[in-house]
C-alpha cells in the first residue's frame, strides 16, 4: 500500500522502531503533505482502523543538511505521535 502511492523517484523504508520513513526526491512541502494525506486516505479504507501520523521537513526550508532535515521531520512526527487521531505535522520553517 505504501509503496503504490509512491513515485519510482521516491524512498521508502521500515526504521528500527516499527515505523516507517519515507523520502520524496525533488517535492516541495506541499507536495510531501499531499503525499501523506494520500496515504492517509489510502490506510483509511483497509479494515483495522489504522491511524497515520507523519512529520514534514523539507531542504532547504526547514534544514539545510541531511542530518537536519531528518531531526526536523522527526520533530514534527513526535508532535504528530501527541495527537490521538490522523495528524500531518510540518516542521517549522528555520530563519
Amino acid at each position: 500500500m505504501i509503496w503504490a502511492t509512491l513515485r519510482d523517484s521516491d524512498v521508502g523504508a521500515r526504521l528500527a522502531d516499527g515505523t516507517y520513513g519515507l523520502m520524496f526526491e525533488y517535492t516541495p512541502e506541499d507536495g510531501a503533505v499531499w503525499a501523506a494525506e494520500r496515504l492517509r486516505r489510502s490506510l483509511a479504507t483497509r479494515p483495522g482502523g489504522r491511524v497515520l501520523r507523519a512529520g514534514v521537513a523539507c531542504y532547504p526550508g526547514h534544514a539545510l543538511t541531511p542530518t537536519d532535515v531528518v531531526t526536523a521531520a522527526e520533530a514534527a512526527f513526535a508532535t504528530a505521535r501527541e495527537w490521538p487521531q490522523d495528524r500531518i505535522e510540518v516542521a517549522p520553517v528555520t530563519p
